[in-house]
């Protein structure tokens, strides 16, 4: 009888169904369902804000290494990003806050900072980074459209390759090492608050 009940739940262990492994959620993917934005869940780990949609940040937003935010709307940071995976910005981020960058941001958008970007990593621009604030850059910066530069970029530790053109406007500054202009790419120093050069490309 021993054998019997010992063989039994012998049995019942091997075909009993073994638990689902428990999925830890992120900062990212709890801030992208709230604000009803469409999450892809591993191994993509992608956050999509839509082109309709306007999404806000107002504590601490953390990108974990292998996480995606796709911005194709508008985010309105008035709190922090901290990003050590990438963030695609095809649309508009405007910053009140805090981006403290160590990976990678890539804008084909706009990007308009009031508050701090603190970029220790990678920051391709095809789009416009207008600068009120403070732009601390301790990586690589590679524009490839127009950075309005109103506020102080500290390149003293950074780099910055200028494909497209830099406006520093009224008293707008880079501080350190000048943008590294290549092919057709300029830098004005303008003392004035809203004219722009023509800038004429090959």
């Amino acid at each position: 009888m021993k054998k019997l009940v010992l063989l039994f739940i012998l049995v019942a262990c091997v075909v009993a169904p073994s638990p689902e492994p428990v999925h830890a959620i992120s900062d990212l993917e709890t801030w992208c369902k709230t604000q009803g934005a469409g999450w892809l869940p591993p191994p993509t780990n992608t956050c999509i804000v839509l082109s309709a949609k306007d999404a806000t940040v107002t504590g601490t937003l953390a990108l974990l290494s292998g996480e995606t935010l796709s911005n194709y709307g508008t985010i309105d940071n008035d709190g922090a990003i901290d990003n050590d995976g990438t963030i695609y910005n095809p649309g508009t981020i405007v910053n009140h806050g805090t981006i403290a960058n160590t990976d990678y941001i890539g804008n084909d958008g706009a990007i308009h900072n009031y508050g701090t970007i603190d970029n220790d990593g990678t920051v391709a621009s095809h789009g416009t980074v207008s600068n009120y604030g403070a732009i601390d850059n301790d990586g690589t910066i590679a524009n490839y459209d127009a950075i309005h530069n109103y506020g102080a970029i500290d390149n003293y530790y950074g780099t910055i390759y200028n494909y497209g053109t830099i406006y520093n406007l009224c008293m707008g500054i880079v501080l350190g090492s000048p943008p590294d202009d290549r092919l057709d790419g300029v830098t004005y120093n303008l003392n004035n608050c809203s004219f722009l050069p023509m800038v004429a490309r090959n």
